[in-house]
């Protein structure tokens, strides 16, 4: 007895409707973004445990709102107050418009 077409059909629908929707995130990045709190205790638990969290939405949405927020980079930093008169691009020989040094830099 042959087994009719739709029944293979009916089979595979109903299977589908069975899987597991997929994790959706407690937070969103601009969630993260606001709060810095919310943000590290998440960057921590993820670096604690990333075998079982790391591709998580919610840890993904954390590391994207930190790379989007600058953690880590120099944006957050004060002003380096550097000394102009050391400049190794700057020469007091050098006449207004001209470039001494690096060969590599326009006139």
């Amino acid at each position: 007895m042959a087994i009719h077409p739709c029944y293979w059909v009916t089979l595979a629908l109903a299977l589908s409707a069975c899987s597991q929707a997929p994790d959706r995130a407690v937070h969103t990045v601009g969630d993260y973004r606001i709060d810095r709190a919310l943000r590290d205790t998440t960057l921590k638990a993820c670096a604690d445990d990333p075998g079982a969290l790391g591709n998580t939405p919610d840890c993904v949405n954390a590391q994207s709102a930190a790379a989007w927020n600058g953690a880590g980079g120099l944006r957050n930093l004060p002003p380096m107050k550097l000394d102009p008169s050391k400049n190794p691009l700057k020469s007091s020989s050098a006449e207004p418009g001209t470039h001494s040094g690096d060969s590599r830099l326009p006139p």
